[in-house]
């Protein structure tokens, strides 16, 4: 108020004057520059990104400035400068440079703040803050528009950035808006309020959790002191209060504008399944896993009517544009039409399994009708009559504003459907796990899921684009290993199977090896063979290019000759590693503890009691002096494997670490884990070099021999690093 009082007193010219006066002075202290890429139109500039972090307030408003000061063109190449962009990360975090980025219409800036909202959840407050700008650039290393600047930038730096040399297999879809990260454990349901401004998720974790929807800030949260499974929600017309319901049978009423109960009802013990709201805000129904289907008044939360009639849980409820009728989906895998006033109307049969998610249109004229098992179909709300069918099972089920089309969940994907020929118009993947719920923009232009991986994630569907065909380097890698001439890497799947594929490309696989269901594998040397250790706690060594394997792969016989089985830890056998000369090597498993073994004569040589829960990784320097271990509790620590003295622990990861490697000088150790981070670490001070993140868990990381790469596997795929560093 007082800045726009101030600029009417002294007018649009001397305004601007001011404020070229600011910028100069203060860019009269620092360095010229010239952009990272080439705009047409502007020289060299101030370097912006170096002025004193004392002076928050240029910080949070110079892009302001430069647009008063009538500098668009330079206003932009700030704004869309990474240096700019990473200081602004370490700062402030992402809310800075998005926020800088709203200030410019145009098409440059639009794009940069798409890429950075769709890598938003990638990039948590990290320490050190400046790593966060390495996470960045790994992530957007690809990308058409800003790929040359993190090239040339990485190439300048002091400090190792991981660069990725590969295609990363978890790319966003085009389609994704936004994820939002906060529920522990999965998320069951999501609704957008009317406005479009916000919407609300529910999970596992007890908790209601209220998004910004233009910045994916959380805004509030809804919590009881005992929580208990939410499992859905709905937010009544005019945004004012939302309706949740839990497994206890528990229906809840929260104030928005408070964030606190409205009013608290229970019919019975039951879970409640499903919830909506009535037009007017006046009531509201429930289904039940008691096979009741509950109409409440909201102002009290008083039931008003129970509707009864087949059998089996309800699933699903929805009501009718006008309030005239509502719609239930039960176990019995039927679909019934109720009048408001309690009478049936119709009943149709979805198919042999439950009716998991109804939607209605906006004419009223149909509903939809979604469950596991069964196709998605269209059904006349006056008739009955089956009007469309789209094929695939689905468990929940929106309907577009303008009728024209249909989302449904299906596994961890969402299905578009055009509702007037039944055919599919996209798929939009990117949930790690099953899709639980699905709500549509009450324009269309957007549409947000929830999953059992905790996230809910905002999906443009105007790009309405999926990918292609995954790349050889898609789908689950448990373990991988790096031969130490380089010529080959070994990665186990998700089905405990070894393969063998070409170091430089990650190319599928030129041998499979079988030995059980294999969870962690080494490679000392060309020599030594290949050892693995699996589900059935046993040590094995492959022999890779011997002779006998030689005959046999000329034979067509892909298996390789298993050299010795050694005894390992206690049930499975989580991990195991060997020693460059092959005098001794680790297995680990869920009991804590670390055995080192003699592989000749298979005797124990010294025990350690490393972790507190499973250790999930073991790693040997190439001098053998040391070896370090990974574990559930989140810790990466470093042993003498003589004395069994702890050395030193590394502390960053948020969950367990699954995999360690140790570059062949020793100087440096990478581990990854479930919360999708890469770490580099210098082993000799325990500090954090770099870090990067992945959509999904880490499972195996390996380095090349020279140290300049990393290989990394995870449930996403298998990913190759560049260490890129000038000094």
């Amino acid at each position: 108020m007082v800045r726009d009082f101030l600029h009417a007193e002294i007018g649009d010219v001397r305004a601007k004057r001011l404020h070229q006066m600011l910028l100069t002075e203060v860019a009269s202290g620092l360095p010229d520059t010239s952009p990272v890429e080439w705009i047409e139109g502007l020289g060299e500039l101030a370097s912006w990104w170096e002025i004193s972090e004392k002076m928050r307030y240029l910080w949070d408003h110079l892009i302001e400035h430069l647009l008063a000061a009538e500098e668009n063109l330079c206003a932009e190449a700030v704004a869309t400068d990474l240096r700019w962009v990473g200081a602004r990360l370490a700062q402030s975090g992402l809310i800075a440079p998005m926020t800088d980025l709203a200030h410019l219409s145009t098409q440059r800036a639009a794009r940069l703040r798409r890429v950075l909202s769709q890598t938003a959840h990638l990039l948590p407050p990290t320490e050190p803050t400046d790593l966060l700008t390495h996470a960045f650039y790994s992530r957007v290393i690809h990308d058409p528009d800003w790929g040359r600047q993190v090239r040339t930038l990485a190439a300048g730096s002091t400090t190792p950035t991981l660069i990725s040399t590969w295609p990363l297999p978890d790319l966003p879809d085009p389609a994704l808006v936004r994820t939002l990260a906060g529920h522990l454990g999965a998320a069951r349901a999501v609704a957008v309020a009317l406005d479009r401004t916000w919407l609300a998720t529910s999970g596992d974790d007890g908790s209601t959790r209220i998004w910004d929807y233009a910045t994916g800030v959380q805004r509030g949260l809804l919590e009881v002191e005992r929580p208990t499974k939410v499992l859905t929600l709905a937010i009544a017309p005019d945004g004012s209060w939302l309706a949740t319901g839990d497994e206890q049978g528990v229906v809840r009423i929260w104030d928005l504008k408070t964030l606190a109960l409205r009013a608290v009802a229970r019919a019975n013990d039951w879970p409640v399944q499903a919830v909506a709201i009535a037009p007017d805000g006046t009531w509201f129904v429930t289904g039940g896993a008691d096979g009741a289907t509950r109409i409440w008044g909201a102002a009290t939360c008083a039931p008003r009517t129970v509707l009864a009639g087949g059998s089996g849980r309800v699933l699903a409820v929805a009501i009718a544009p006008d309030g005239s009728w509502l719609a239930s989906g039960s176990g019995d895998g039927t679909a019934r039409i109720w009048e408001a006033n309690g009478r049936l109307r119709l009943e149709v049969t979805g198919g042999r399994w439950p009716v998991q998610g109804i939607a209605v249109a906006a004419n009223g004229q149909w509903i939809a009708t979604a469950g596991e098992g069964n196709d998605t179909c269209i059904w006349e709300t006056t008739t009955g009559k089956k009007l469309r069918r789209m094929g695939g099972s689905s468990s929940a089920v929106a309907a577009a504003p303008d009728d024209t089309w249909l989302a449904a969940t299906s596994g961890d994907v969402v299905n578009i459907w055009d509702t007037a020929t039944g055919k599919p118009r996209a798929k939009l993947g990117g949930h790690a796990g099953a899709v639980k719920g699905v709500a549509v923009s009450s324009d269309g232009t957007w549409l947000a899921t929830v999953g059992s991986d905790g996230t809910a994630r905002i999906w443009d569907t105007a790009i309405g684009t999926s990918h292609g065909k995954p790349t050889s380097h898609a789908g689950a890698i448990l373990a991988v290993v790096l031969a130490p001439d380089g010529a080959w890497l070994a990665t186990v799947d998700a089905q405990g199977a070894v393969h063998v594929r070409d170091a430089m490309t990650g190319a599928l696989p030129r041998k499979t090896l079988k030995s059980g269901s294999v969870q962690a594998l080494d490679v000392a040397s060309v020599d030594s063979g290949l050892v693995t250790a699996g589900t059935d706690g046993e040590v094995y060594i492959f022999d890779i290019l011997d002779r006998e394997s030689a005959r046999a792969e000329r034979a067509g016989d892909r298996r390789t000759r298993i050299r010795k089985a050694i005894p390992g830890n206690p049930g499975w056998a989580e991990a195991v590693a060997i020693s460059d000369d092959g005098t001794w090597l680790a297995s680990a498993g869920a009991d804590g503890t670390v055995r080192i073994w003699d592989p000749t004569t298979g005797k124990r040589r010294q025990q350690l009691f490393a972790h507190k829960g499973p250790v999930n990784a073991i790693a040997i320097t190439a001098d053998g002096s040391w070896l370090a271990t990974a574990g559930n509790d989140g810790t990466v620590r470093i042993w003498d494997p003589t004395t069994g003295e702890r050395r030193q622990q590394l502390l960053a990861h948020t969950g367990p670490v699954n995999a360690i490697a140790i570059s062949a000088d020793g100087a440096r150790l990478a581990s990854t884990g479930d919360d999708g981070s890469v770490w580099i670490w210098d082993t000799l001070g325990g500090r954090a070099l770099t870090t990067t993140r992945m959509e999904r868990p880490g499972r195996a990381c390996a380095w090349s021999q020279a140290g300049t790469s990393l290989i990394v596997g995870g449930e996403a795929g298998l990913y190759r690093f560049a260490v890129e560093c000038s000094g």
